[in-house]
């Protein structure tokens, strides 16, 4: 009796703890969707999942065609290439052509420094000219060095980037392979784990076994229970991560971008 008090406290508890964290997060859900003058938010186990089975090399064609990062990494290779080309179309003589003209009267005015600008045609002056470096010291080839230097960086990110960015996406659809065939073993789990407690119960209130078995069944009836749970709430957030990495609905077979939304 006394351990049967015990673990009904325990549980007790258990049960305030929870109710307190449904009452959180249904408020965070209805502050976080907007719907904050509704009452109680009536929410369903999504149980069901989609069967469908994502191509690694068909989530990267989508991922690198529609996401802004694989754009970036073209970007980032044609900026490095135009610095080179702007190098090395800098490397030969750089020469200024310049030409001026102007025009004078050298008549006297009365002192005034205004009238000299009145009627001039006393004397025009033409000057063509040019200029041409003779020696940079070396700064035009240490600039193309430096922006050759800088293209194979990039190269070097962007290649390093780029794997990164396959990465991704090929370990979330395999992570997402794998948590479709947990859900359905944590589903065939919780099941024999729940008519196992009906039976262990059952065996229990006919004086065929101890409490202590009861307790046990109890547990992994719960244990097994909060497994399903979690695999299906890691299931989930898979499935829409990998549609987030490619943004494409493989379930209904369409880009979630542009006008095909």
């Amino acid at each position: 009796m006394l351990q049967l008090e015990l673990q009904l406290m325990n549980s007790r508890q258990q049960v305030a703890q929870a109710t307190l964290d449904i009452e959180i997060r249904n408020l965070r859900l209805k502050t976080w969707v907007g719907l904050t003058d509704v009452a109680n938010l009536p929410l369903k186990l999504p149980e069901e999942i989609p069967d469908i089975q994502v191509d690694e090399q068909t989530a990267l064609t989508y991922a690198r065609a529609n996401r802004s990062e694989a754009v970036g990494f073209e970007r980032r290779m044609l900026e490095a290439d135009a610095g080179v080309a702007r190098a090395k179309g800098g490397t030969g003589p750089q020469a200024n052509l310049f030409a001026s003209f102007g025009l004078t009267n050298r008549t006297e005015q009365d002192g005034n420094v205004g009238d000299i600008y009145q009627n001039p045609e006393d004397g025009q002056i033409v000057r063509l000219g040019f200029e041409i470096p003779i020696l940079d010291w070396g700064r035009r080839k240490s600039w193309l060095r430096s922006t050759e230097a800088t293209q194979k960086l990039v190269e070097y990110t962007v290649a390093q980037d780029l794997i990164t960015f396959d990465e991704e996406v090929l370990t979330q659809v395999r992570q997402f392979e794998m948590l479709q065939e947990q859900v359905k073993i944590t589903r065939i789990a919780d099941d024999i784990a729940q008519r196992r407690y009906d039976i262990t119960k059952n065996r229990y209130l006919i004086g065929k076994i101890a409490i202590t078995d009861m307790n046990i069944a109890l547990t992994e009836k719960d244990q097994a229970k909060a497994r399903y749970i979690q695999s299906l709430q890691d299931f989930w957030m898979a499935y829409f991560n990998l549609r987030r990495l490619t943004l494409y609905d493989f379930e209904n077979n369409f880009q979630i971008i542009g006008d095909e939304m």
